[in-house]
């Protein structure tokens, strides 16, 4: 089988222009590719820089530096006819058995139409769904461009989590339930110990350690966590460190808000750091706090649990269905404040059984989630999906 995947762009600290994108749908867009190369011929398209053709581990990048006429076209549409030229060429190139998008946008649109026009089957994988009537602010140009795809006839959708499909359908009760597959997030993930100078450096000596991962905005709703800790048990207050670790897109009023409440010592935001230096930060911690509006199925949960830490999240979050175990997760009633921290004061008294959440994430493997996918491609091709 030839899988040709197409993706805006990945994450991957081997190439430079891939080092900057961070994020968790980044890595697993790049697993998800690497690890069909494994098994069978997988290609990919990336969508937003010219690439030349490379082998990168088991992924064979399409080559997308040639000369198109691309004449009287839009200066701003210049790039996207230009990829769209590139992916008819690597139809024509690779005759691929299937074709798997990997998120929205108007490159993705363009040539699902291709694939359309020439009778070539596909999927679309949705990573991040970003509902109609959404409670956080910006993404309404990422609601635009996947409402378009939404609304293709028959379109074969791969959702990341039970919630995603359960919020598609919701949005979009023309879509048969047939037509949307859950494959839930994996990872291939390594929990290293690593020993590192944080502990002294934040002066975190008996104290309790709970980090949130992902970049700083309204979506990851980070600023109700300083909201919740302001109604923590003054004693929890004393010995509870939140660490926080993104690129802060708020313009410095992430860190402002901190410090007007005069939680500098108690909320500690680190920036966007590596991978290697999240595993420092994963090391000393003991446990997650994820207050995400909309998150698929996080990454960052399944490195935390990796560890054998716990995991706090709103009961409705999109991955409350897939990470349904009070023994893994606990899990904020509703939406409150006050809930919020009832469930850091739950999870601060619970005795947690690290062995057990260790074991329970082995559920969540790149080799399960392969399996998956290629199974599901089988299905399309056999036309047992309808």
């Amino acid at each position: 089988m030839k899988v040709l995947s197409v993706a805006w762009t990945i994450y991957d600290d081997r190439i430079k222009i891939f080092s900057k994108n961070c994020t968790g749908g980044g890595l697993f867009i790049k697993n998800i590719c690497e690890y069909i190369g494994r098994r069978v011929d997988s290609y990919l398209l990336i969508g937003k820089f010219v690439m030349p053709s490379m082998l990168l581990g088991n992924i064979k990048i399409f080559n997308t530096d040639r000369d198109y006429d691309i004449s009287g076209q839009d200066r701003n549409d210049e790039h996207i006819e230009r990829m769209t030229l590139a992916f008819i060429d690597a139809l024509d190139e690779i005759s691929p058995d299937i074709v798997n998008f990997h998120g929205t946008g108007v490159l993705a649109k363009r040539c699902i139409e291709k694939c359309i026009q020439l009778n070539i089957p596909f999927v679309y994988t949705e990573h991040l769904y970003i509902c109609r009537n959404r409670l956080f602010s910006g993404y309404d140009k990422t609601f635009e461009w996947s409402d378009a795809i939404f609304k293709i006839p028959n379109l074969k959708i791969i959702a990341v989590s039970t919630g995603m499909k359960r919020n598609i359908l919701m949005d979009y009760p023309d879509i048969s339930p047939d037509n949307v597959k859950v494959i839930v997030t994996g990872t291939d993930f390594v929990a290293d110990l690593i020993t590192s100078n944080l502990r002294e450096k934040y002066s975190l000596a008996n104290k309790k350690v709970l980090v949130c991962a992902g970049s700083i905005c309204d979506r990851k709703n980070q600023s109700q966590i300083i909201k919740a800790f302001k109604l923590l048990p003054i004693h929890l207050q004393k010995y509870l460190i939140i660490i926080l670790c993104g690129i802060d897109r708020t313009e410095g009023r992430f860190e402002k808000d901190i410090h007007d409440n005069d939680l500098q010592e108690h909320l500690i935001y680190m920036g966007a750091i590596s991978s290697d230096d999240m595993k420092k930060v994963y090391s000393i911690s003991d446990g997650l706090i994820m207050p995400s509006y909309s998150e698929g199925l996080s990454i960052a949960a399944l490195e935390m649990i990796t560890y054998g830490k716990p995991v706090i999240m709103f009961k409705d979050s999109e991955c409350a269905d897939d990470l349904n175990d009070t023994e893994v997760v606990c899990f904020a009633e509703n939406r409150t404040d006050e809930k919020l921290s009832y469930a850091i004061i739950e999870w601060s008294e619970k005795k947690w059984d690290y062995q057990y959440i260790k074991e329970y994430a082995c559920r969540f493997t790149m080799k399960k989630v392969i399996n998956e996918y290629l199974e599901y491609y089988k299905s399309v091709l056999e036309g047992k999906v309808l």
